[in-house]
């Protein structure tokens, strides 16, 4: 969908070896090989997951994004952001046993 919404004309094939490029344990590999920077000021390959950066960051970490994020987005989209990072708070909880 990312492709389309830039004009991008882009084969089942071609999406799909992107995509297994681009998975966390491919990104993880290519990280350790050196194949990607990993000094600290350079970018990291996070560990990947559900709401796992909601573990890596501090709450004002997230909070300073978000807002950031809010003025550079159409409202439309911070809409759908935040209307599917509920619904997967709120069933992360009721798959651990929290309700929600």
């Amino acid at each position: 969908r990312i492709a389309q919404y830039y004009g991008l004309d882009l084969d089942v094939d071609t999406v799909a070896k992107v995509t297994a490029a681009m998975s966390a344990s491919n990104m993880k590999k290519m990280e350790q090989s050196h194949k990607i920077s990993t000094n600290a000021a350079g970018p990291k390959v996070r560990s990947a997951g559900k709401t796992t950066f909601r573990d890596e960051l501090s709450k004002e970490t997230i909070e300073v994004c978000t807002r950031y994020m809010e003025k550079l987005m159409p409202k439309h989209v911070v809409q759908a952001f935040t209307e599917l990072g509920e619904q997967l708070v709120q069933k992360n909880r009721a798959e651990a046993g929290g309700g929600g």
